[in-house]
């Protein structure tokens, strides 16, 4: 069995999800592990961005270790629903909505936006998780109630995403947009900080 350490740890490799990704175990406990080329530009950006996502307040996989030296970045592994493949299925309930507002406003306190697109959000044991590293400097332009929202509710933006991505939504759950609009707006209003 492949194995690898990092500071003083051993975790034993169970998973290959790509050539750079892979889910590890030590005591029982499985990880998300990334692998990054040492010493790189690339390797550097992506230690930084994982830093400052899991140091924001927004809820992220808890980061575990990062071996700048065997380019390795180790954080929880999460199970569980990916938002995109939900929100093909059925409507979200109101807490998701909640924990979406809360995770925006934390990252604009921290002056950075994230991807609000579902398939880079995993809900699991009652939290909504960000997935993905990717951020930029805050951009009021690409704020989650400016740019995204319209793919967390049965609209037409996102049926368009759905099919982009594969999957499809039955078109009886696509409400017209003056209903659609009346719930985005009470969304907001209710939990945008």
């Amino acid at each position: 069995m492949e194995q690898i350490k990092v500071k003083f740890k051993t975790y034993d490799v169970i998973e290959h999800v790509s050539d750079d990704t892979f889910v590890v175990e030590r005591k029982g406990k499985k990880y998300f592990v990334n692998r990054f080329i040492p010493k790189s530009e690339e390797g550097e950006e992506l230690a930084y961005l994982i830093n400052r996502v899991s140091n924001s307040g927004v809820c992220t996989p808890k980061l575990i270790a990062i071996d700048k030296k065997q380019g390795l970045i180790i954080r929880e592994h999460v199970v569980g629903e990916n938002m995109m493949e939900k929100l093909a299925k059925e409507d979200l309930e109101e807490k998701i909505y909640e924990l979406l507002f809360f995770n925006a406003y934390m990252a604009k306190i921290n002056r950075i936006t994230l991807n609000y697109e579902p398939d880079k959000w995993v809900y699991s044991d009652n939290k909504l998780y960000y997935m993905s590293p990717d951020f930029i400097i805050y951009n009021d332009e690409k704020d989650l109630v400016k740019k995204y929202l319209r793919l967390w509710f049965p609209t037409k933006d996102l049926q368009v995403f759905l099919k982009s991505h594969s999957l499809q939504m039955d078109n009886k759950r696509v409400k017209d947009e003056y209903a659609v609009n009346k719930e985005i707006v009470l969304m907001t209003c209710k939990y945008y900080k």
